[in-house]
């Protein structure tokens, strides 16, 4: 997890759970109370968190069809 701060103090917390086994490696650095901070939570190979995710959320899938294209497929929940 990274923590970084906008010019406005914001804070924006990063996750990357791609190399993440096991759930209870995700909950044994709170990830539950970063997500229910209010701030803004990235999170990247989100599978294994996505029963604990807010109900209001968006789903960013990226998928890279060729060496030149990126395709952005964005989905709202609420």
């Amino acid at each position: 997890m990274n923590e970084y701060k906008s010019d406005t103090e914001d804070r924006l917390f990063h996750f990357d759970f791609f190399r993440v086994k096991d759930i209870y490696e995700i909950l044994d650095i709170g990830f539950e109370e970063y997500v229910d901070s209010g701030d803004l939570c990235l999170i990247e190979w989100p599978e294994l968190v996505e029963d604990f995710l807010p109900d209001k959320h968006l789903t960013i899938h990226i998928s890279n069809p060729d060496r030149e294209t990126r395709i952005f497929n964005v989905t709202k929940h609420e």
